[in-house]
């Protein structure tokens, strides 16, 4: 299936994760759990390579590890929360990782997906939310 990294790590796994702790048949189960394997294999791929777009530009320390400074970050709801950032030279710098994180996020790769179709869903209740997040995994019967 043919997903980005952003819709991989937003909607999907979350709807697989809720699939995964619901009471499923065998098969259904069985996909689920395949395709959890290989989307967090993707998600592993794609921390690393964040990793280390971050740790070859930012500052490090007199040990040699990546420097890092606490943020006190507003969210969308007004609630703070303090938030471990690291440091870079420059605002340029910065925003070029930004910049370059927001296209490594936007790379659309191939994840391996076991689907299963309506009929062999059977009767497993899943809300509306979750059959969109879950995309490809369900198919018309």
């Amino acid at each position: 299936m043919k997903i980005t990294n952003l819709e991989l790590q937003g909607q999907f796994i979350v709807a697989l994760g809720e699939l995964a702790i619901t009471k499923t048949n065998t098969k259904v189960a069985y996909n689920a759990a395949k395709t959890i394997k290989s989307a967090n294999a993707a998600i592993e791929v794609f921390n690393a390579a964040k990793k280390a777009l971050v740790e070859t530009r930012c500052v490090m320390d007199a040990n040699g590890k990546p420097k890092t400074e606490n943020v006190t970050v507003t969210d969308a709801l007004g609630k703070e929360s303090v938030q471990n950032h690291y440091v870079f030279p420059t605002p340029e710098v910065k925003a070029e990782v930004e910049s370059l994180i927001g296209q490594l996020s936007n790379q659309e790769i191939d994840l391996d997906v076991f689907s299963v179709t309506l009929d062999e869903l059977g009767s497993v209740e899943i809300t509306p939310l979750m059959m969109m997040g879950l995309k490809d995994f369900i198919k018309e019967s």
